[in-house]
């Protein structure tokens, strides 16, 4: 039997997503992530750079936290944090389909 790997010892995720455009929904919403990995704890951290991206549209919800981090060397050092804890909704995963589910 192989060692358990870091996050499957520690079961915590933490993203961090520094001045992202990447969106947070389809197949890599934030449920699906956290499905592939058994739903762990999970810490989403962003730092957005441009006024049209809001992580909150994505995410169905505002951050938990929210503030300037005047040690970021940037006009765009809004931090924002989103915390998950451990387990969640049943969402079915790419090659989870089972029959009859269309």
């Amino acid at each position: 039997m192989s060692e358990p790997t870091w996050f499957e010892e520690k079961g915590e995720l933490v993203i961090f997503m520094v001045h992202s455009h990447a969106r947070l929904k389809g197949v890599s919403s934030i449920e699906r992530i956290r499905a592939k990995l058994n739903y762990p704890k999970t810490t989403l951290i962003a730092l957005p750079c441009c006024p049209g991206y809001r992580p909150e549209r994505d995410l169905g919800r505002k951050p938990e936290m929210e503030y300037e981090d005047w040690c970021v060397f940037s006009d765009k050092r809004k931090v924002q944090v989103w915390r998950w804890e451990e387990g969640g909704e049943g969402v079915v995963v790419c090659g989870e389909v089972g029959e009859g589910v269309t």
